[in-house]
């Protein structure tokens, strides 16, 4: 049924229009959290110490508090906006599970295997282009303030796109299993909310963070940064193998 290249040519067609949607979300998310950074620095953002009346170094601190705090939701917003575009993959599966594509499938010489091989390649592709994207943007973020791309930056960001990432892939095994999108991510994100809750509650805090729900998650990216490789190369495989006995156990 087709070559290879023609199989992901129809998976990243049939979900373009969620692939532009994340796109345009990332373009605007990244043009409003810049032109923050650019009042910050140089337009009205940069005088609001002056309109509270605060001198001094006082005036100074706010300033930078308002700055830090800017720059983490620069960066952080709209690369989250890219990890969407991964999500669009369980869009399409929900679609392969309409009753009359599964009747097309089951009749057609596209074996389970190449099924998967294929869903795995689009999945891996859409991952590593949102990562790519996210990072060249914090990049540019980084040169607008001086503080170019550090070690947190990049583990905080992988840790959210590994998050995504499996969190898409269990989401896509969950549809094929129960043939219904709705279903699979009520169950899936009640247990993805729990995991969360559980790590931001037994996670120990960074120093000085406290008071941040966030610094046990942060923590937690930078710890498993290293070995990111491992962690997808081993989501990849089971979810190849998974999906692969699900499509064989369809067809019995």
């Amino acid at each position: 049924m087709g070559k290879f290249s023609g199989l992901l040519y129809r998976e990243f067609y049939m979900m373009r229009k969620q692939i532009i949607v994340a796109f345009i979300s990332f373009a605007g998310s990244a043009l409003l959290c810049t032109l923050i950074l650019l009042s910050i620095r140089f337009g009205n953002l940069s005088k609001v110490a002056e309109m509270v009346q605060i001198d001094g170094e006082e005036a100074e601190l706010m300033l930078a508090n308002m700055m830090e705090g800017a720059v983490f939701v620069a960066k952080l917003l709209p690369s989250i906006m890219c990890a969407m575009i991964p999500f669009a993959v369980t869009n399409l599966t929900n679609y392969d599970e309409d009753h009359r594509f599964r009747l097309f499938m089951k009749s057609s010489p596209l074996t389970p295997v190449r099924r998967s091989l294929v869903r795995s390649c689009t999945n891996l592709i859409c991952m590593v282009g949102g990562l790519a994207l996210a990072i060249g943007y914090m990049f540019i973020v980084g040169l607008m303030t001086g503080e170019g791309l550090t070690y947190e930056d990049i583990s905080t960001l992988t840790g959210i796109f590994i998050f995504y990432t499996v969190f898409t892939l269990i989401a896509q095994l969950a549809v094929i299993y129960m043939h219904n999108q709705d279903k699979a991510m009520l169950l899936i994100l009640a247990v993805a909310v729990v995991a969360v809750f559980i790590i931001s509650r037994t996670m120990p805090k960074p120093e000085g963070e406290d008071d941040n729900p966030f610094g046990g998650l942060l923590r937690l990216s930078q710890d498993i940064f290293p070995f990111t490789p491992v962690i997808m190369i081993v989501g990849m495989a089971l979810y190849f193998g998974v999906s692969v006995y699900l499509y064989q156990r369809r067809e019995k």
